[in-house]
């Protein structure tokens, strides 16, 4: 069964994620779920979403480095649960995990996400390889938590203003409607 935001007859539909060992569809890609992060960060989410009954306590959905956000309740979550060590070793050589580590701590101070790819010299080949993809790892995280936290306001009847407005910032106003469609139900 598809899930996120599908091409139907009378144009584009949100169906909630729900199945983390299918795919989500967005923007016409499938996009994989099944690998035990996925099980971890939307348990996180899921408590979350309950427990303040919204979105309001993960911040803003975008991503501004001077207020709290998405992103940094994410790496905070993973830090505190020890995930981001799983997640470094299983993604970066490990010659260059200590230099990855030290960068996500550098990240933490300097607020937002996680991005070591501004910090890393692109001259040294292996180590801005290893930060391009262990930040692409978090992008990929980062995305999921926004759509399994639209996924479970929306089907609780949540607002959704939140992870709208960032997602007009990118310009996505076929699935905010699609988004809201579903809420509006």
């Amino acid at each position: 069964m598809s899930q996120g935001f599908v091409q139907g007859a009378d144009g584009l539909v949100f169906i909630p994620v729900r199945d983390l060992n299918g795919i989500f569809v967005f923007q016409g890609s499938d996009c994989p779920l099944g690998k035990p992060i996925d099980k971890y960060l939307f348990e996180k989410v899921s408590r979350l979403v309950d427990s303040c009954e919204g979105l309001e306590d993960f911040g803003s959905f975008d991503q501004d480095p001077d207020e709290q956000c998405m992103q940094q309740w994410l790496v905070h979550e993973l830090i505190e649960d020890n995930k981001h060590i799983e997640i470094l070793q299983a993604i970066v050589p490990n010659e260059y995990v200590g230099d990855i580590l030290e960068l996500l701590m550098n990240c933490i101070s300097q607020g937002g996400g996680f991005r070591p790819t501004i910090f890393v010299d692109s001259d040294i080949s292996g180590l801005y390889s290893a930060a391009q993809d262990i930040e692409n790892e978090f992008y990929d995280m980062e995305f999921k938590v926004e759509i399994f936290a639209a996924s479970l306001a929306a089907e609780k009847g949540y607002n959704l203003e939140s992870i709208c407005y960032a997602w007009e910032q990118s310009g996505w106003d076929d699935e905010i409607e699609a988004l809201r469609a579903f809420a509006t139900c």
